[in-house]
C-alpha cells in the first residue's frame, strides 16, 4: 500500500513538473513575439460610429474599429452601431 502511494504521489509531482515548464516556455514564447495586429478584416460592412475625444469616425465595421486603434495606438470607441450622423 504504502509502495502504491508512493508511485502515485512520485508521478503526480513529475505531471506538475512538466505542466509548470510547459507554462514557463508559453510564457517566453509570448514574451517573444509582440502582439500582431490583424493586417486585414472580413470584407463585411456593419459600420460603427466610433469617438475619440470630440471627434466621430465611422468605421466599416468593430473589426476594422479594434485594427485601426491598434496599429496607430488610439483608443476610438464605439459610440452607436451604425454611420455616425453627419452634420
Amino acid at each position: 500500500m504504502k509502495r502504491t502511494l508512493a508511485i502515485v504521489l512520485l508521478c503526480a509531482c513529475l505531471l506538475m513538473a512538466v505542466s509548470a515548464q510547459q507554462q514557463e516556455e508559453e510564457e517566453q514564447d509570448t514574451l517573444a513575439e509582440p502582439y500582431k495586429c490583424p493586417d486585414v478584416c472580413a470584407a463585411l460592412f456593419d459600420p460603427v460610429c466610433a469617438q475619440l475625444g470630440r471627434r466621430y469616425r465611422t468605421f466599416g465595421n468593430k473589426c476594422e474599429l479594434r485594427r485601426y486603434n491598434c496599429k496607430n495606438q488610439t483608443r476610438w470607441r464605439i459610440v452607436r452601431e451604425g454611420a455616425c450622423p453627419t452634420y
